[in-house]
């Protein structure tokens, strides 16, 4: 969710109009002699592969019941993208990650939220899932890319699955949603 701010954070004054040279008209504090820029929510989402080239897909209710998804969360204060990523898989699935690799962020438009999003490489075992989690399944890449549901503009998993498989050789993403645009 986008904060646009009306009142002073600090001081609560009814904050005014100032003009940012390189930003345009931003809301501004007089009393404070402070900008407030719009503020929004980070969060991690990871791609969680292992050594058989298989992904982890969860059900997680409270994003969607009908879609599969990716593990994600939100970075907590202090803490970095990359330590969130890595603790969400700990704290969702019981899993340990051996290397993490940066794909970027993406703005998730409908959450009004800047994702940060990794590839997690895990061993396969069992999943201890939170009880965010209703269903955890390990699946092969083509499998995973179904369970996604359609494509949809802007989708970071989309991106993410699409980064996966080509860095990894496994197919390209015209293989995964043939005659589909990845926007």
């Amino acid at each position: 969710m986008v904060l646009h701010y009306k009142y002073c954070p600090q001081c609560g004054s009814k904050l005014g109009e100032k003009l940012d040279p390189e930003e345009g008209m931003i809301p501004y504090c007089e009393s404070c002699g402070r900008f407030w820029f719009d503020s929004y929510e980070s969060a991690a989402i990871v791609l969680v592969a292992n050594e058989y080239n298989e992904v982890c897909m969860t059900l997680q209710p409270h994003l969607t019941r009908v879609h599969y998804v990716f593990t994600s969360g939100y970075i907590a204060p202090g803490e970095t993208a990359e330590h969130c990523a890595v603790r969400e898989i700990k704290e969702e699935l019981d899993l340990e990650v051996n290397k993490l690799e940066n794909l970027g962020t993406y703005w998730f438009k409908r959450g009004g939220m800047l994702m940060h999003a990794f590839i997690a490489h895990v061993n396969k075992k069992e999943f201890i899932c939170s009880d965010e989690v209703e269903t955890a399944i390990w699946v092969d890449v083509k499998k995973a890319a179904e369970l996604m549901g359609p494509v949809r503009p802007g989708c970071a998993d989309v991106f993410m699955m699409a980064e996966c498989v080509e860095r990894n050789g496994l197919c390209t993403a015209e293989d995964l949603w043939p005659g589909q645009v990845i926007e």
